[in-house]
């Protein structure tokens, strides 16, 4: 899941944010290209839904890889509380990371690729025009770009944030693995690291929400009709 993405950006010896900045930029300077082929620079310019995608796979991709780090730290900074022997204590904090990165997000993957299949090519709606030259290329690039940046990218946030993180904090305080001295003052210091993982976890979702509303309301909005 997201420590294959993990795993993939560290193989490209690029700092994450950079990363999905090339991957989300480049899915939208395809569409330009395609536009340009097609003679559909004005409307392509004019849909401003298309940037939009691109900065929600490009904060569902930091976000994600964001929050998976601040939870590897925040394990690790309450080691010292932990009354487990280091093969135990590795074994729970390997099984912690596993609840993190669970492979629930194909489920939803899968869920969002085939509606966005069938909106765009069986009910032709979409959120983008249909006034385009050469319509069944656009609406294809639409279909790959939604998927790569929406479904993909956008799945696994939204897994992530609802499902799996979820399932790791009910790991932790469900195993009773902690000593006495975490409720000291220097204890709940180390806790702190937690609150702002569920503070961090709460403004990615606000601002990646803030996005999908503003992408695929219009759509909504037809589809309530």
């Amino acid at each position: 899941m997201s420590l294959s993405i993990k795993r993939l950006v560290s193989k490209t010896k690029l700092p994450y944010p950079i990363f999905f900045a090339i991957l989300c930029s480049s899915t939208y300077f395809f569409g330009v290209f395609l536009a340009l082929l097609t003679d559909n620079l004005y409307n392509f310019f004019s849909e401003y839904g298309f940037i939009l995608l691109c900065l929600f796979g490009y904060a569902s991709g930091v976000f994600t890889i964001m929050l998976l780090n601040s939870l590897e730290a925040s394990i690790n900074e309450v080691r010292n509380y932990v009354v487990l022997k280091e093969e135990e204590w590795r074994s729970f904090r390997r099984k912690i990371l596993e609840k993190a990165t669970s492979r629930i997000y194909w489920l939803v993957f899968f869920f969002w690729i085939v509606y966005s299949f069938h909106h765009i090519f069986f009910t032709k709606m979409s959120w983008w025009k249909t006034s385009y030259n050469s319509q069944f290329i656009i609406d294809l690039y639409g279909f790959i770009v939604q998927g790569i940046n929406g479904c993909f990218l956008g799945g696994i946030f939204m897994t992530l944030v609802s499902i799996n993180l979820n399932l790791a904090y009910r790991e932790i305080y469900s195993n009773n693995v902690f000593s006495t001295d975490i409720a000291s003052s220097r204890g709940k210091r180390k806790l702190s690291k937690f609150k702002k993982l569920v503070v961090m976890e709460t403004f990615a979702a606000a601002i990646v929400s803030a996005l999908a509303v503003s992408i695929w309301s219009k759509q909504s909005f037809i589809l309530l009709l």
